[in-house]
């Protein structure tokens, strides 16, 4: 995976962008993700709903890879 900065190097990025759907010779990289998520409607404090969010997402990375949980 490569990062660029887009102010720096715009034209970069785009042709970049263009090239991820060709086929190149560089190996493949597996990802997982694991994702907490939190209701605003249940909170009207955005720090508290950052809080929910974020205590979801240590929920989810205990239970495995490639899990959701939701902020109750």
């Amino acid at each position: 995976m490569v990062i660029r900065d887009e102010l720096k190097r715009p034209n970069d990025n785009k042709q970049g962008a263009k090239n991820r759907g060709s086929n190149t010779k560089q190996s493949t990289v597996s990802v997982t993700v694991s994702i907490g998520a939190a209701d605003s409607k249940t909170t009207r404090k955005p720090e508290d709903v950052l809080k929910k969010a974020d205590k979801a997402l240590y929920s989810a990375k205990e239970k495995g890879r490639n899990q959701v949980q939701c902020a109750r």
